[in-house]
């Protein structure tokens, strides 16, 4: 079978199962833990006000995605983050190869596990700080794997100034990360910006969806060319809001010892 018929019949199946699955859950009024919406409404606070709603919809109809999977409760958190990792890298392998729509599968199976092993690790009380180092550097390492392929999918399609921008996306997705455990170690807590981790997944599994069908019809790769820009551009603007914000409480911190002493 051609890879652009295939990436059209698992891309349209998967955006079908995905609409319906959505519009259960909002028609159906299914509920999350009350942890998991305090969550959602904390992380919302930095969305802006207009996309608010929708960032709240679709972050309760992924958990409620995610509490379905039962059976893995029964692993232990770190091996669902190298199960995540696996995905991932599964997925970075698909797009590589050109065949985008399986590797989106991966890849947001992928980004359903990342939200699961926090919630698995909360819930049976075997929260530790191990736990969460190696959750950080997976998800990392995930994620050079997944842009790196981009790079290379894109390089071979004769997009070239996009396989820069993806270049830079990695960076400064990176940068987003760094920044955010820099200052939790000096005592912060930065949460500043739109484009974090889960925000970061979302936008690439979509645009290769999306692609996956339109490349069939147009012979042309428009929606992961866009994703990856906004990617770039939401992860610079986030780094720079947190890396401004931390400086500055920093700096008033430093000024009210200061005064003090």
């Amino acid at each position: 079978m051609d890879i652009s018929v295939l990436n059209l019949i698992v891309g349209t199946i998967f955006i079908i199962v995905m609409v319906f699955s959505f519009v259960v859950f909002m028609t159906s009024y299914q509920s999350i833990s009350d942890y998991d919406k305090e969550r959602i409404e904390r992380e919302s606070t930095s969305i802006p006000e207009i996309f608010r709603g929708i960032y709240t919809a679709f972050g309760n109809w992924l958990y409620w995605i995610a509490s379905k999977a039962k059976f893995i409760y029964n692993i232990q958190p770190q091996n669902i983050s190298l199960l995540g990792l696996g995905l991932s890298l599964l997925g970075a392998v698909f797009i590589s190869l050109d065949i985008i729509s399986i590797g989106a599968i991966f890849i947001t199976a992928g980004g359903i596990l990342d939200i699961l092993d926090g919630k698995v690790a909360r819930e049976r009380k075997i929260i530790r700080k191990s736990g969460a180092l190696l959750d950080s550097v997976l998800d990392r390492i995930g994620e050079i794997a997944i842009f790196s392929s981009i790079c290379f999918f894109l390089t071979k399609k004769g997009y070239y100034t996009y396989s820069v921008i993806t270049a830079l996306a990695m960076g400064f997705s990176m940068l987003v990360s760094y920044v955010r455990a820099r200052a939790e170690a000096l005592g912060l807590s930065p949460k500043e910006g739109l484009m974090r981790r889960q925000e970061r997944i979302f936008i690439t599994a979509v645009s290769l969806f999306l692609d996956s069908i339109l490349y069939y019809i147009t012979q042309k790769v428009i929606f992961l060319p866009a994703g990856i820009t906004i990617i770039f551009l939401g992860s610079f603007i986030t780094s720079i809001m947190r890396f401004k914000k931390s400086y500055e409480e920093l700096a008033e911190n430093e000024k009210k010892k200061n005064n003090e002493n």
